[in-house]
């Protein structure tokens, strides 16, 4: 089958996804996108997409307490139910050793605040078998991210009862540990803040940059050298470009995609700045959200493409040259990348 025309453009909507009017996120793997249907903080459906035809391939319902990379691993990897629904948060997964390093809790949470007491355990399931190889036992974690070649695994633990990373009342910095997956050890931590939230999004130039996203005081998207452990200028210059040239702010709670050395983030544009921020579809009208792309040589901001007139871009994906970008509305922009380089207004 062909793939789908531009038709004179370089956005397009996906179509076939029935839960409208429901957060969407995207994954992509292995040359495949994953659509995740948010309900209250929770998947209710998962759709397979074939980033060729744009087609939704497969979908099916989540009935149990599944987290999205949980969801999209049952399916991926073919992982038995008590797995996949054990109360995993996140999947961080190995391919050359065939292990994912989950965070899971031993029971659900009973509301929201079990979420920012964070997680006190990390599971090293072996994929092949099924079975958990290992338990690393930490305390308070609340996301992990790990290194390209698979050897460091960065886990971030927040301050909020431990006095030893309070700032002053009722401020604390969060603590970024980093465990040696060959050796088996905690190996070093650095601290980052003060702020109440903190997420990591992955790596980027071959590992050279861990990205964070900061939230409670927002300072959107992070980058920290994985060898200092420090943000160069280069970092808070990106930020000051969104917010001072387009009167944009990167999002911290969703995710951001890369393509060779370019990284993509949704991003919400709240005021009129020196350069207005227009509709992909009408030029004439003003977006309030869309879709950052950020030079991670030229470190540099290259272009914003507006896709909506709500706040409403919340995850970005990369498949096959293609850019997905989904909304709290249920929709998905697909947008091609070269063309989009070409036309960057």
């Amino acid at each position: 089958m062909q793939p789908p025309q531009n038709n004179g453009h370089f956005v397009r909507m996906l179509q076939g996804v029935r839960e409208r009017l429901s957060p969407l996120h995207a994954f992509a793997y292995d040359g495949r996108v994953w659509l995740v249907c948010m309900s209250e903080n929770l998947p209710s459906a998962v759709y397979e997409v074939d980033a060729n035809t744009e087609k939704v391939t497969f979908s099916w319902k989540v009935h149990d307490y599944t987290y999205p990379q949980a969801a999209i691993a049952m399916r991926q990897h073919g992982l038995e139910a008590r797995l996949a629904h054990s109360g995993y948060q996140k999947w961080e997964v190995d391919k050359k050793q065939e292990v994912a390093y989950a965070l899971r809790f031993d029971k659900p949470p009973d509301g929201p605040l079990a979420y920012a007491h964070g997680f006190q355990q990390i599971d090293v399931v072996r994929l092949h078998t099924q079975q958990i190889q290992q338990s690393i036992p930490c305390s308070g974690v609340t996301d992990v991210a790990l290194s390209p070649d698979g050897r460091w695994l960065y886990a971030v633990r927040g301050g909020y009862t431990d006095e030893a990373l309070r700032v002053r009342e009722g401020e604390y910095k969060v603590m970024v540990q980093v465990w040696d997956t060959i050796r088996g050890v905690w190996s070093t931590q650095f601290t980052w803040g003060p702020c109440a939230v903190l997420f990591l999004k992955g790596f980027v130039l071959d590992g050279r940059y861990l990205v964070l996203a900061q939230a409670v005081p927002w300072r959107g998207v992070i980058f920290i050298d994985t060898r200092t452990h420090a943000e160069p200028s280069w970092s808070t210059r990106i930020q000051h470009t969104l917010r001072n040239r387009y009167g944009a702010a990167t999002k911290v709670y969703d995710g951001i995609a890369v393509s060779g050395h370019e990284l993509y983030t949704p991003v919400a544009i709240w005021d009129d700045k020196n350069e207005i921020v227009p509709l992909y579809n009408r030029p004439q009208r003003r977006a309030d959200s869309g879709v950052a792309a950020i030079d991670l040589l030229g470190r540099q901001v290259r272009r914003v493409l507006g896709l909506s007139e709500a706040d409403e871009c919340l995850s970005a994906a990369v498949c096959r040259n293609k850019l997905f970008v989904t909304s709290r509305d249920g929709e998905v922009f697909i947008i091609d990348i070269d063309a989009w380089r070409k036309n960057p207004k």
